[in-house]
C-alpha cells in the first residue's frame, strides 16, 4: 500500500544527539534553580518592548549546528525503525521536545543493559537537544495507517516498519510522518533527504541517568507516559 506524496514543512522538529557536554544553564552554574527561573522570566517578559518573533529567536542563529554528516554520510548506518541500514534516516519529534526525550530514553534504557558493568550504580548519557527546520520534503503520512496496524508500531527489531521505509524510500519519497510510540499524542518525522533540513541547532543539553530500577533526567525522576 502506497500513500500519496505531499510536501511538509515545520520549524519545530526536535531531535537529540550524543554530546560530551553535561547539562548546563545559559546563565551559568552559580545560580540556584529559583534564581535562574526568575532571570529567565524577566529576560522573556521584563523588557516592556513588543519584539517580533524573529528578534526574540535571534539567539538561535548563534547556536552550534548539528553535524548532519554523522547521520547522512556515516560509513555505517545502524538499522532503525524505517531503515534496515541500507540508507540513512534522520528522526525528529514534531512540536514536542518531551517526545524527543521519551523516544531516546527508551533506547538508552536498552543500551544500558549492554553498557552497565556489575559495580556501577547507573550509566549516564549526555545529550544535546536540537531544534530543526524542515522544508517541503515529499513525505508519506502514515499516522492513521500506523495506529491501526500494531505490527508497524512495534518494538525492535522493526522488521515490518523497515520494509515500509525501504518501499517508500525506493519510490522517491523524502520522508515519513508517523505517530510517536513513546509519547502519546505526539508525531514524529523520518527524513531520507539531507537537503530537506534547513537548519538543526542545539538549544539545550541534558543528561539521562539509567539505574537498574529507575531513570532520571538531569537528576530528576523520569516517569514514562
Amino acid at each position: 500500500m502506497m500513500i500519496e506524496k505531499a510536501p511538509y514543512t515545520t520549524s519545530h522538529a526536535y531531535r537529540n544527539i550524543p554530546t560530551n557536554h553535561p547539562k548546563r544553564h545559559l546563565y551559568g552554574d552559580d545560580l540556584t534553580e529559583d534564581e535562574i527561573e526568575l532571570v529567565q522570566f524577566w529576560a522573556d517578559h521584563g523588557s516592556g518592548i513588543d519584539q517580533d518573533q524573529a528578534y526574540k529567536d535571534r539567539w538561535y542563529d548563534y547556536n552550534d549546528p548539528e553535524d548532519l554528516s554523522f547521520c547522512f554520510e556515516g560509513v555505517v548506518v545502524p538499522p532503525s525503525r524505517y531503515t534496515d541500514g541500507s540508507f540513512p534516516v534522520w528522526y525528529a519529534a514534531i512540536d514536542k521536545e518531551e517526545a524527543s526525550r521519551a523516544e531516546i530514553i527508551y533506547h538508552l534504557c536498552r543500551q544500558a543493559r549492554v553498557d552497565m558493568v556489575p559495580d556501577e550504580a547507573y550509566v549516564c548519557y549526555q545529550r544535546a537537544m536540537c531544534k530543526a527546520a524542515v522544508e517541503n520534503p515529499l513525505v508519506g503520512d502514515l499516522r492513521s495507517f500506523t495506529r491501526d496496524h500494531w505490527h508497524l508500531h512495534d518494538d525492535p527489531p522493526y522488521f515490518e516498519s523497515q520494509k515500509i521505509g525501504l518501499q517508500y524510500q525506493s519510490e522517491g519519497y523524502e520522508g515519513l510522518l508517523y505517530p510517536s510510540k513513546r509519547y502519546p499524542k505526539a508525531d514524529c518525522l523520518a527524513i531520507f533527504n539531507k537537503q530537506s533540513i534547513l537548519s538543526s541547532k542545539v538549544v539545550n543539553f541534558f543528561t539521562v541517568e539509567v539505574y537498574r530500577d529507575a531513570v532520571t533526567v538531569c537528576g530528576e525522576p523520569w516517569q514514562e507516559l
